[in-house]
């Protein structure tokens, strides 16, 4: 879904998907049908080393994936060095307290990382060469339905 609001959007964009889900990537696939048709969308399978396919890039948009990195520092480090210097990191995530219970009980044990506060993320992301980092949250305070951190490279 964020694919298909990205190519709305910015309508003369180029968009790449990449993930590392076959099922996240066929259903893609199948509701940007079009877009993939004419080549405005290219889906890759595979992790952040596959971006500098796409580099120099305008904006990399990761949503969810920040849990699963074994290494957040390094992947942050490589999205940044597939950025043009001004372009935008825009990471969808949800801080613990705010995960389903079920997130909250089988990531840790998983090897997958829950964040405590935005300021963890923020330390990531100023390391890996960032600047100007914002935090928004979708909804409430206490029950947000999400959060977006934007970055500039």
């Amino acid at each position: 879904m964020g694919l298909q609001a990205l190519l709305t959007q910015f309508p003369g964009a180029q968009v790449w998907g990449i993930d590392l889900s076959s099922v996240m990537l066929s259903q893609s696939r199948k509701r940007n049908r079009s877009a993939v048709m004419t080549g405005r969308l290219t889906l890759i399978k595979g992790d952040t080393s596959a971006l500098s396919a796409s580099a120099p890039a305008d904006l990399v948009m990761a949503n969810h994936v920040v849990y699963f990195w074994r290494d957040p520092g390094a992947e942050l480090a490589h999205i940044h060095g597939v950025l043009r210097p001004g372009g935008l990191l825009a990471l969808g995530y949800q801080l613990k307290q705010n995960m389903p219970a079920m997130a909250r009980k089988r990531f840790p044990p998983a090897g997958h990382r829950l964040y405590e506060a935005d300021d963890e993320l923020t330390q990531l992301t100023t390391n890996a060469g960032f600047g100007s980092v914002t935090h928004v949250v979708k909804g409430s305070a206490e029950t947000p339905e999400g959060r977006v951190m934007l970055a500039v490279a």
